[in-house]
């Protein structure tokens, strides 16, 4: 347990990040509170990480990269991704570039933003959504083709979007992690030195090491010992909200514990789901979430939602008939979705995840109206 003789600091309502960031890596700071982006709960949770965790977690980061060369800052500095990228930049020492922080994301202004970096090494840490929308724009790509390295985390990377940055000579390593662990903790499904994983009987994902958090707090800034029991067992362990496999080598992340679906006593895993109707529809790119709707007879009803840039309808019963049909050949029956929405867009949170909870609310809105 971290000692809180001097006072956290509290990332959300701290007036500079940056000059915080900088006090971590000279190691003129303490514990740091950092708020969860609460992207499935709806509210997030406050976090309390040791200074040697931060820095821990950065050491490790920097070591595996070799030589990261300068940094361009996309993410919020206020979530950890985005604060551990300045942690970084300035424990080695690096050029730092930062995108405008109260400006929207838009492929123009990340390329403006690389061509601020000094020639030579680079690495970026972006999230699926922002890889999406560089994939989208010529400019953009080349200059992310320009980075040596793309950590990409935060959400599942989709395979189809992996292969399209490779194809564009992007090298993208993906990440895993939580704000709990100071960040991304396994890059490429290997665990970075010090960290160690395991997973229980159910398949939830345990890690250990140097880099995970103290506990959450209150607040009033003192940790919550039941809400922190519940995640960091006696031993060093943190148990994680997330579902995988584990080898001994590789860990295969399925996606979070309370996405899965659990329907007629059946648990179903989005992410299988989403990949499958990827396929029917002969688009890998399309952004698919599949989320649970209450239902009285199988608990949750397995539904698909579909942002593609069209109009918002719920597909009639042919065609969602004909999906089935061919989604059968590959999904369990209880995979197959019962229904089809088309939305234009999905919501994206702060730290450009997508925010589940409003999709699945939205679609059990949408099925109840048609009925």
């Amino acid at each position: 347990m971290v000692s809180l003789a001097q006072p956290p600091e509290d990332l959300r309502t701290c007036a500079d990040p940056a000059r915080l960031a900088r006090a971590v890596a000279a190691g003129a700071s303490g514990a740091v509170i950092v708020t969860t982006s609460g992207s499935t709960s709806g509210t997030g949770a406050r976090v309390l990480l040791a200074h040697a965790a931060l820095v821990a977690s950065a050491r490790a980061t920097l070591d595996h990269l070799t030589d990261a060369g300068a940094w361009l800052l996309c993410l919020p500095a206020r979530h950890i991704a985005g604060f551990q990228v300045l942690v970084r930049a300035h424990l080695s020492a690096a050029p730092l570039a930062t995108m405008d922080p109260a400006s929207s994301f838009t492929p123009a202004a990340f390329a403006h933003a690389a061509a601020s970096l000094p020639a030579g090494r680079r690495t970026v840490s972006l999230v699926p959504t922002q890889l999406f929308r560089i994939l989208g724009d010529a400019e953009a790509t080349r200059a992310l083709a320009s980075f040596d390295h793309v950590l990409v985390g935060g959400a599942a990377l989709d395979l189809s979007l992996a292969a399209r940055a490779a194809a564009a000579g992007i090298n993208v390593t993906t990440t895993y992690g939580m704000t709990e662990t100071c960040g991304g903790c396994v890059y490429n499904g290997i665990p970075l030195p010090g960290v160690e994983v395991r997973t229980d009987a159910d398949g939830r994902i345990h890690l250990r090491g140097r880099v995970l958090a103290s506990g959450y707090v209150d607040a009033a800034g003192r940790i919550d010992e039941a809400t922190t029991a519940a995640h960091l067992t006696k031993d060093g362990w943190w148990r994680t909200n997330d579902v995988g496999t584990w080898d001994g080598h590789r860990l295969r992340v399925a996606g979070r514990a309370d996405d899965v679906i659990v329907t007629g006593g059946h648990n179903v895993v989005p992410s299988v789901v989403e990949d499958a109707i990827r396929a029917h529809l002969h688009d890998p790119q399309a952004q698919v979430v599949v989320v649970g709707v209450p239902d009285p007879q199988w608990g949750q009803r397995v539904t698909a939602v579909i942002a593609r840039g069209l109009g918002r309808e719920i597909w009639d019963e042919a065609r969602a008939r004909a999906a089935r049909q061919s989604l059968r050949g590959a999904l369990a029956p209880q995979q197959v979705p019962h229904s089809f929405i088309d939305v234009p867009e999905f919501p994206v949170g702060a730290t450009g995840k997508v925010d589940r909870r409003w999709i699945a609310a939205a679609a059990s809105a949408a099925l109840d109206a048609s009925y």
